[in-house]
């Protein structure tokens, strides 16, 4: 996905934070649009449509109604910031693509929240590409039988805020077995961006683990992230902690968020 726009001022500041949580799938209501004397430059409205709505192969959006939702009140704003019909205009490629959107139907509500959807989570660090995981997940659904891993959880991203921040030492070079990992958010970020020399990502679910395999896979870090069933107070400790001849593993670092 690629952009014409650069630059580290205020304003590109407002729209690179708006573009990360529309990744991150956040609630509509939680969304801070940036300001409309923004959103009416036509090299904005130009970068909005290209890095967020525009389809494209290889590009991952997300879920069609959470689009729709975005646009359509991204739209509203815009229209409210034309002051002068001569000179102001909206986008020809965001007025036909809501316009698609309404024209072949968007999933019902109920539909939309049993549908996976693709999640592009991106983290702060001081460098000038922050480091980015993406998830396939099912975040409106807290639970279903009897899992609980279905999305990733507030306490996992703040985790992950903080290893990328300030905690890469302790990261970089270890060895790492992640407890009650879920989806893979922690593994795949410890493998992927924070330089872990391996990485053992544990949960209770067959189920869940292997959900984690698909975004562990869709990361490029399966060979890094080993993935096993471990319950607490199971048997299957004492395989996580032998190899395939029965030789004891050590790990550097134990790591668990919301357990």
């Amino acid at each position: 996905m690629t952009s014409s726009m650069d630059g580290c001022g205020e304003d590109f500041k407002q729209l690179l934070l708006f573009r990360r949580r529309y990744f991150q799938t956040e609630e509509p209501s939680d969304l801070i649009f940036p300001s409309k004397d923004i959103l009416k430059s036509p090299h904005v409205q130009k970068w909005v449509y290209d890095t967020m709505f525009k389809e494209e192969e290889g590009v991952h959006l997300p879920h069609p109604r959470y689009r729709f939702r975005i646009l359509k009140g991204f739209m509203k704003i815009l229209e409210a910031a034309m002051d002068d019909p001569v000179e102001d205009e909206i986008s020809d490629d965001l007025a036909i693509c809501l316009a698609s959107m309404l024209t072949q139907g968007v999933p019902n509500e109920y539909d939309a929240l049993q549908d996976r959807k693709q999640v592009t989570y991106t983290l702060p660090r001081t460098e000038m590409l922050p480091p980015t995981v993406r998830m396939w997940e099912l975040p409106s659904i807290l639970a279903e039988d009897g899992e609980t891993g279905l999305h990733t959880w507030q306490a996992a991203l703040v985790l992950g805020t903080y290893l990328s921040t300030h905690g890469r030492h302790f990261i970089h070079g270890k060895s790492i077995m992640e407890l009650a990992g879920g989806l893979g958010f922690i593994s795949i970020l410890c493998a992927k961006h924070l330089g872990a020399e391996k990485v053992l990502l544990t949960d209770g679910s067959p189920t869940i683990i292997k959900l984690a395999e698909g975004n562990v896979e869709m990361n490029g870090s399966e060979d890094m992230v080993e993935r096993r069933v471990l319950k607490f107070g199971g048997l299957e400790v004492i395989d996580c902690l032998e190899d395939a001849d029965g030789g004891e593993l050590h790990y550097d670092v134990l790591l668990g968020a919301d357990m």
